[in-house]
């Protein structure tokens, strides 16, 4: 007598057109008697496999369901939530729900609710668990569905912002709805949608302005004036200049037809509000997530990979980061300088700010990866660059693009002629640098970048692709160590004072006691940070991995390495005062 189960299979055979032999090779059986004692309900069925053959061929539900006592509602609801309801008892009700969900080629299984009577004998993995048995009675299994995933990682990046920023959480949350608003009204009033994505953009720049912006215009004013106008001393919200351009990116994506208008807040609010990328970055697109928003994978491979690039990042800020930016402070602080720690001053800013903030942009990309979010690489080892060009394409990519994208091009960038060029470039590295916080040692350094990448492109290049690499970088090197000195000063009267130190002209000894001590003691971390800055141990453990027995024995310790980091990382934690990252103050 056939069972209800092997009936189904039948049924699912027969739908495709399939003899018990073609069906058989299909799962893997090598007989056509296999299939046969399966109808007849005498073997069991391979449900990883069927489950697998269903996908494949996209069968409809309805084709092998068709019992009495079975009823079906295959409805979706506006969270695209999937609610199935069984009445009835009979075997196969796991096979049915594992089939219907396949159907619907979800990555995820996104069923909000489903509420069966479970087979007695159901022997489908995914459902083991769901499975409670307790005679006849109907219970009910409840999964996250997407959009409680988002609900939920909305409420703990609102959590991880409110511990940093209590006030400042309702600024964000009112610049998501404006956002939200204003993105909906430009899809709909096309004819009136340049009017409103002006009145929305300047909604955001202006509390950009009042908030990061206000005391430095007062402070100008009263410096130009001789005016005594009261400072307000607002104090800056944590992350604002990278969710604002997050915002501000997908309003004109939205507006130019790029992206699609989300009309559900909570998947908006979820994107800006990411907490591990919200306070430092990298500035993440909304196409860029736009779909893992609705429908993101959770693997082992992406949370393995998430640790991993996680601990990396964790490493490098406390173990190297960290130590430079004590070498940076210790000799000033004794007031014991020299011109050779004017050098190691300037070498260890670079690595310092370096390791910082690449080191929170892959604790940012690892965390993404753990809830199945691809973030953008931030930094490809700029220290290697040949040319101030090829830095920017390697530093803080997420910014230098989006300044590219959304200003230099609308500008008109290089096709209006060379003097038009030029004024575009000046004007995205003075708004570089003014973004980067609210100084004019920023402004400059942003305006001093912005007249070498002019002078590269003008000459500078030509003359420079003749010269050896080494020379390349070098030069780099030297550019850079220069205008991250003035990066890093309150003013540039501090600035001067230390560019004059590698020279000699400020009157110090050549060296000192202090200073060899110093170099002594912070010598292993400046090799260890001089190497990671440049893609050497990269390329050795890839040359290593093409050994098999090499490669076996690599992927046995990494897990282990990791562990160990970790747990290296928490005593220095435990041990050592809180040091936040440098970008949080941008």
């Amino acid at each position: 007598m056939e069972s209800k189960i092997g009936n189904k299979v039948k049924k699912l055979r027969l739908s495709l057109g399939m003899s018990q032999e073609e069906f058989g090779k299909k799962l893997g059986y090598t007989s056509r008697s296999s299939i046969n004692k399966i109808e007849k309900g005498i073997n069991d069925i391979s449900y990883d496999k069927l489950i697998l053959l269903i996908k494949e061929y996209n069968i409809d539900l309805k084709s092998i369901v068709d019992d009495e006592n079975t009823n079906i509602s295959n409805a979706h609801d506006k969270n695209s939530n999937i609610y199935i309801s069984f009445s009835g008892r009979a075997e196969g009700n796991c096979f049915d729900i594992a089939h219907h969900l396949m159907n619907k080629k979800d990555t995820f299984i996104p069923f909000k609710d489903i509420s069966y009577n479970p087979c007695s004998n159901c022997n489908y993995e995914c459902f083991k668990e769901a499975c409670k048995y307790r005679d006849d009675e109907i219970y009910s299994l409840i999964e996250t569905s997407l959009t409680y995933k988002n609900i939920i990682l909305l409420i703990a990046s609102l959590l991880f912002y409110f511990y940093g920023e209590p006030k400042y959480v309702f600024l964000m949350i009112a610049e998501i709805i404006i956002a939200y608003i204003g993105a909906i009204l430009i899809d709909k009033y096309k004819n009136q949608s340049k009017n409103i994505l002006i009145i929305t953009l300047f909604i955001h720049v202006l509390l950009l302005i009042i908030f990061k912006y206000t005391d430095f215009i007062i402070q100008t004013i009263n410096d130009i004036s001789n005016a005594n106008i009261k400072l307000l001393n607002i104090a800056l919200p944590i992350g604002i200049s990278f969710y604002t351009f997050q915002i501000i990116s997908y309003i004109i994506d939205v507006y130019n037809g790029k992206v699609k208008v989300q009309k559900n807040i909570i998947k908006l609010a979820t994107y800006v509000s990411l907490f591990p990328q919200l306070v430092a970055g990298p500035i993440v697109r909304y196409q860029t997530v736009e779909k893992e928003l609705d429908n993101r994978t959770h693997s082992f491979n992406n949370f393995a990979y998430g640790i991993r690039r996680f601990s990396i990042g964790l490493a490098k800020k406390v173990l190297i980061a960290n130590a430079l930016g004590e070498l940076c402070t210790k000799a000033f602080a004794l007031n014991e300088t020299t011109i050779i720690f004017y050098w190691i001053f300037g070498i260890s800013y670079m690595l310092q700010l370096y390791f910082d903030f690449s080191a929170y942009s892959d604790m940012a990309i690892g965390l993404g990866r753990i809830f199945g979010f691809h973030f953008p690489e931030n930094f490809n080892y700029p220290y290697i660059s040949k040319s101030i060009t090829e830095f920017w394409r390697r530093w803080h990519i997420s910014l230098s693009t989006w300044f590219k994208d959304y200003i230099y091009i609308p500008l008109g960038g290089n096709r209006e002629g060379k003097y038009k060029q030029i004024r575009n470039i000046l004007i995205v590295w003075l708004l570089t640098g003014i973004w980067h916080g609210a100084n004019w040692t920023f402004l400059i350094w942003g305006l001093l970048f912005g007249i070498i990448l002019i002078i590269e492109k003008i000459f500078l290049n030509k003359f420079m692709e003749k010269l050896p690499s080494f020379i390349r970088r070098i030069y780099v090197l030297f550019i850079v160590m220069i205008l991250f000195i003035i990066f890093n000063s309150d003013n540039m009267s501090v600035a001067l004072t230390n560019i004059k130190g590698l020279f000699g002209m400020n009157g110090e000894a050549f060296v000192n006691d202090y200073t060899l001590h110093y170099l002594k003691s912070y010598l292993p971390v400046l090799i260890i940070a001089l190497l990671g800055s440049t893609p050497f141990i990269k390329i050795l453990i890839d040359k290593l991995r093409k050994n098999k027995y090499v490669n076996n024995i690599i992927n046995i310790l990494e897990p282990i390495l990791i562990v160990v980091i970790l747990v290296v990382v928490t005593s220095y934690l435990i041990d050592n005062s809180y040091n936040p990252f440098l970008y949080f103050r941008f």
